[in-house]
């Protein structure tokens, strides 16, 4: 199987990349770009939408699954709170009830 090198500068309608992807439609194209999903692409206008051909490999790439990894596993995020200031003078002049700075 040969490896097509990417011009950098092409431009697909929804149309030639739906064709590109085989099995992806038009419709899956315009949803995935309503709810955030797919490759970046451009917006000419209100209606006109291009995709740039790095943009989807780079996409594509990132879709990439390794068999045996964990599947979507992301770290696990802890809140801090913010710490209250213990000296007044930190804090800045609007906060601390002054009306210029100084």
């Amino acid at each position: 199987m040969a490896i097509l090198p990417i011009d950098p500068l092409e431009i697909l309608s929804d149309i030639q990349l739906a064709s590109r992807l085989r099995g992806v439609s038009v419709e899956t194209l315009r949803k995935w770009r309503k709810v955030g999903k797919g490759p970046a692409y451009l917006k000419a206008g209100t209606r006109a939408v291009r995709y740039r051909a790095v943009d989807v490999e780079v996409w594509m790439l990132s879709q990439r699954v390794i068999p045996g990894e964990p599947k979507g596993e992301k770290p696990a995020t802890t809140r801090v709170a913010p710490q209250p200031v213990q000296d007044i003078r930190l804090m800045p002049p609007h906060l601390r009830g002054q009306r210029g700075f100084r």
